[in-house]
């Protein structure tokens, strides 16, 4: 019999994760010792099944589903990206990522794939090949986005670093103003009217265009990474933990594992919110949180 060690050779950490519906959650995840080179080991969860491929072109650090046709979108740092789900998987690029920087994000828009990245980058997938929507911004030293989101193709805010907000009508992008320069990780947008962007040391604001409302907790301090609407309940992600913001105040969230969590991005969808941390993951039904493990991370 092995080691301990050696029977975690493979273990995984996870980079993203998205709920295509309750029953197929797609992970971008690598080996968690070959996390630092650009390769990865994506896996699937079809019913409490573990499926998995290896992807040796990047470190695949964010994952997005088409919902009209189930096809699972995997971005690399470096620009490339998986596209599974059918029969045999299919290696697109972001062509010219890599002059620019490494890209950071891939999400659906009303079931529209897009990227974002590093020096103003963000690219759509048209008819299979990707494009750049990304006039005027392209190449800006410093305006790196950490994430995207919207209502539809006149409505994407693309946010990142020095509290940068910026929206796109359809036409082109305008810088809105925005009542913070730290870093911003995390957008969702519930409605044209209803947006929520969160960040740095407990950044956490609610509105839309130039007009935004502090709804943070000064005494929180967090860095938090991601935000999801839950049964009308907003939530956000921090380091270690997750807390629920009613519209007026936080709480903490108990997990019930008597432990630390880490957490990182949220996605929900079809009546289960998960949490996807570097090495824990949850998943909440609106009764109770459980927690899943990867078969690849038990001794």
């Amino acid at each position: 019999m092995g080691s301990p060690a050696d029977e975690l050779a493979n273990a995984l950490c996870f980079n993203d994760g998205y709920v295509l519906d309750a029953h197929h959650i797609f992970l971008a995840s690598q080996i968690r010792k070959y996390a630092h080179i650009d390769a990865s080991r994506i896996a699937v969860i079809i019913d409490n099944q573990w499926k998995y491929a290896d992807y040796d072109k990047d470190a695949l650090v964010s994952v997005a589903c088409r919902h009209s046709d189930g096809l699972a979108f995997f971005l690399g740092y470096n620009g490339n990206i998986l596209v599974g789900g059918r029969l045999r998987p299919i290696h697109e690029s972001l062509g010219d990522c890599r002059r620019y920087g490494n890209a950071l994000r891939i999400r659906n828009i009303r079931d529209e794939i897009y990227a974002c990245g590093m020096s103003g980058q963000v690219y759509r997938r048209e008819e299979n090949k990707w494009v750049h929507i990304d006039s005027k911004m392209l190449g800006t030293d410093g305006l790196d986005f950490e994430d995207m989101g919207g209502t539809g193709r006149d409505d994407i805010y693309a946010v990142g670093t020095f509290g940068k907000v910026l929206h796109f009508d359809g036409t082109e992008w305008q810088q809105r103003y925005f009542p913070t320069n730290l870093s911003l990780s995390g957008i969702k947008c519930v409605s044209k009217e209803e947006v929520y962007i969160c960040g740095d040391n407990g950044t956490l604001f609610r509105g839309s265009g130039d007009r935004w409302e502090y709804i943070g907790d000064p005494e929180v301090e967090h860095n938090f990474w991601s935000v999801e609407m839950y049964s009308g309940d907003l939530f956000v992600s921090y380091e270690s933990g997750i807390l629920k913001h009613d519209g007026r105040d936080f709480r903490e969230v108990d997990f019930g594992l008597g432990r630390d969590v880490d957490c990182h991005r949220l996605h929900a969808n079809d009546g289960v919110l998960w949490s996807f941390g570097v090495d824990d993951l949850l998943c909440f039904d609106g009764q109770g949180w459980s927690e899943v493990i990867c078969p690849m991370n038990v001794p």
